[in-house]
């Protein structure tokens, strides 16, 4: 590794480390749900369920997760019976033991490795029956080439999982989309109060700024749906969720997490669903021949 992604990974790992809980998309019940139900093309819960469509009643030996976190994620997919046992990677040291602890708590510690470090530094191997990426490969400094690394380190028949922020990078949005999402708050301002300006467009300043808090938030998300289709000659599938990124945060800090605007929110989003730029998620399953 050269030595400029050794001290991005380094700050990463420190940002992840002291990273506090904020009110967002994902803390927001309806909003959650509704996510949920689009990445199971609306027949079911999420990952968890379009994974066990795929697998077709087995379950995955071993699986594998970068940028892993506290490994919420993978213990949900094994206590669903879809994967047996995790290798999963972290740089952020309290966010590793805070996966070990958790796999001891749920009596999972057997099957789940947890390796503090980076996945890419070894030598890629086929020996693992699922790679998942769910919101963590627009951490990634080069996406492609950990799409790469995802195909070369499956097993034939292996399944590539990705469930993922695909909008612009570094959080920059553009005078477009933030337009968009300021009309839908000043439309609600009797309920939500004058919280339209917290939606911020992306400037030189706020650019750098993202960079020096964050080296690995989205250095390469819009770059996402073309690496996926080089990797896997298939389109990455867009579900939406320009305006729920953008407005939840705002929406949460006037009136909590479970209000009925979400509802309206929900549907503005769906509207915008199909546009250019009206994704901001996206999600892609593949199947590695043999």
């Amino acid at each position: 590794m050269a030595a400029i992604d050794r001290l991005l990974t380094w700050k990463a790992g420190r940002r992840w480390s002291s990273a506090p809980r904020t009110r967002n998309w994902w803390t927001i019940p309806a909003l959650n749900d509704e996510i949920e139900r689009r990445i199971a093309n609306g027949a079911g819960r999420g990952v968890p369920d379009l994974l066990r469509a795929a697998l077709g009643g087995k379950t995955a030996a071993r699986g594998v997760s970068v940028a892993a976190g506290d490994g919420a994620k993978e213990r949900r997919l094994m206590a669903a019976g879809l994967v047996r046992h995790f290798t999963l990677y972290e740089v952020a040291g309290t966010r590793a033991e805070a996966a070990r602890e958790a796999a001891r708590r749920d009596g999972m510690a057997d099957r789940v490795e947890m390796i503090l470090g980076d996945a890419f530094a070894a030598p890629a191997e086929p020996r693992f029956d699922l790679v998942t990426w769910d919101h963590a490969l627009h951490h990634m400094m080069d996406v492609d080439d950990a799409l790469r690394w995802s195909i070369e380190v499956l097993r034939p028949g292996g399944l590539l999982l990705v469930n993922d922020y695909i909008g612009p990078k570094r959080l920059q949005f553009p005078f477009s989309q933030v337009r968009a999402a300021r009309a839908f708050l000043r439309v609600h301002a009797a309920v939500l109060g004058d919280v339209a300006l917290q939606v911020r467009r992306r400037t030189p300043v706020s650019h750098l700024r993202q960079i020096l808090r964050d080296p690995s938030e989205a250095p390469q998300s819009e770059l996402i749906p073309e690496a996926w289709k080089r990797r896997t000659v298939l389109p990455i599938r867009r579900i939406g969720g320009q305006l729920i990124h953008l407005c939840a945060p705002p929406i949460a800090g006037a009136v909590g997490e479970t209000h009925p605007i979400y509802d309206d929110l929900i549907a503005a989003d769906a509207a915008l669903a199909d546009t250019p730029d009206g994704s901001h998620f996206a999600v892609g399953l593949w199947r590695k021949p043999g």
